[in-house]
């Protein structure tokens, strides 16, 4: 797959740019971070390095994002609609890839502050260039975060898969099979039967109900949570039924780029943090002596122990030889 204007059949280019990022970058880590596992049914990574990722317009047009990366701060965007669709220049739509693929995020200091943490200095080495990537909504914040509540990876992806499965219908990009992720209005329309029968627990059909409709309403806004400090966003989250400090973390950090928190009480974070550290972890299993180190940066931890289960596992490349700091 190439972002050139020789689109797959049934496409036309759209748009093409090239996105400027603040080095080091690494598209690669950075979409591993966001989609976790490759079984996401929603952000494809091909074996060529290639971000795929289709988007339900309000136009009620799907467009297919197409990203690589030629060198170490420009990723080649190209975003292609159906053939017969008329479509113009997505101004919006840039914004919100810039957005998610953290493109304007400078790490510089959290380098620094890194080398100074020694559990951790090695690690941020070889993963140079992973970025804090963003969903690209509240909705789908609040939808991840509640879907993976105290289940493994595996087990709330799959759920996630049938759900989205479920509530939107696919697109065929060249090779890959792209799925938008779902409106929040089709999941209230959806019968709480049906929603369980996919795998959702009652309760957490419940919290999303209500999440769904104060989005819907305006009772709950992106607007008036990233104008909050981070303490006061996520307590306003936890006012929410279903939702508590881990879910609240991990909407401020992965939906609105919070690095000053870190998802506390996450078994998975805890078992990384032990493979990675080993018998050094000593009874601070959640890492918080690593956390108050990093300070405001402590959000990468997170991202960095992520990435290291998914080495461990294979599903990610980083450098056996570590490069100088």
């Amino acid at each position: 797959m190439q972002c050139d204007p020789l689109a797959p059949p049934g496409w036309t280019l759209t748009e093409r740019f090239a996105l400027q990022c603040i080095p080091p970058y690494r598209l690669d880590l950075t979409v591993s971070a966001l989609r976790r596992i490759p079984s996401n049914p929603v952000d494809t990574l091909t074996a060529g390095g290639h971000y795929l990722r289709a988007f339900a317009r309000p136009s009620g047009i799907t467009v297919c994002l197409a990203a690589q990366q030629p060198n170490t701060s420009t990723l080649d965007v190209a975003f292609y609609r159906p053939s017969g669709e008329v479509s113009t220049p997505d101004a919006e739509l840039r914004g919100l890839v810039r957005t998610m693929l953290a493109a304007d995020v400078d790490l510089s200091a959290f380098y620094v502050v890194a080398e100074n943490v020694p559990e951790l200095a090695s690690l941020v080495r070889r993963a140079r260039g992973l970025k804090p990537p963003r969903y690209s909504s509240l909705w789908e914040a609040l939808c991840n975060s509640v879907l993976f509540q105290q289940v493994s990876l595996e087990s709330a992806m799959s759920t996630m898969r049938r759900l989205v499965a479920h509530l939107v219908e696919p697109v065929m990009f060249d090779d890959a099979l792209l799925y938008p992720f779902p409106a929040p209005q089709s999941y209230l329309e959806t019968d709480p039967d049906i929603l369980r029968s996919l795998g959702l627990s009652a309760a957490k059909v419940r919290t999303l109900h209500d999440v769904t409709a104060m989005l819907l309403d305006g009772q709950l806004t992106a607007g008036e949570l990233s104008t909050l400090p981070t303490a006061d966003a996520m307590s306003r989250l936890t006012l929410l039924r279903g939702i508590g400090p881990w879910t609240a973390a991990v909407v401020m950090l992965r939906g609105f780029g919070r690095l000053d928190v870190f998802p506390a009480g996450d078994s998975g974070m805890r078992r990384n943090l032990r493979g990675l550290m080993g018998d050094a972890v000593g009874p601070d299993i959640e890492g918080e002596g690593i956390q108050r180190a990093l300070g405001p940066w402590r959000g990468m931890l997170y991202y960095h122990l992520l990435l290291w289960r998914l080495a461990g596992r294979g599903l990610v490349s980083l450098p056996d030889r570590l490069p100088e700091a």
